[in-house]
């Protein structure tokens, strides 16, 4: 290695005698032991401003590149979209290629509900609230939701 670590050492690692000598973190001295709380919390809150921006509409966080960060948000709605028309090709059939545009709008500042099932489930329930499904479609959605939880039952 070039930098002068040890074989099967990390780029910045040191040995110093039998013991390792990590590098300071970026912005000068290590943390204090007192200040590991603190530390974590403000993780938390900037992961979860991260992905505010990337799933829920949030604004993009301070130090990101708002391009990357727009890239990013329309390949995670896109796939989505493609799991949400996986597990319920039924929305897809009936809204034909209105599909994406109406998804699109349903999903902006929606996060994920977590399963795409439900994501699936509340996208038909928002298409129907809204009359943007037709009672024909709506009632083969439901049959076919049904014919799937019974299967699933027995």
């Amino acid at each position: 290695m070039s930098d002068g670590a040890p074989i099967g050492e990390p780029p910045g690692v040191e040995s110093v005698g039998h013991r390792r000598a990590w590098p300071a973190p970026r912005g000068g001295e290590p943390p204090r032991a007192g200040s590991l709380k603190e530390a974590r919390a403000a993780l938390a809150a900037a992961q979860a401003e991260l992905l505010a921006a990337l799933v829920a509409g949030g604004a993009v966080p301070e130090g990101f590149d708002r391009t990357r960060i727009e890239a990013q948000t329309q390949s995670l709605a896109a796939k989505r979209r493609r799991l949400v028309a996986r597990v319920m090709p039924e929305l897809g059939t009936a809204l034909g290629a209105e599909f994406p545009r109406l998804f699109a709008a349903y999903a902006e500042g929606r996060p994920p509900p977590g399963r795409v099932r439900t994501d699936a489930e509340h996208f038909a329930a928002w298409l129907r609230e809204r009359g943007q499904l037709p009672e024909e479609h709506a009632s083969v959605v439901r049959q076919v939701w049904w014919r799937r939880l019974w299967r699933r039952a027995s």
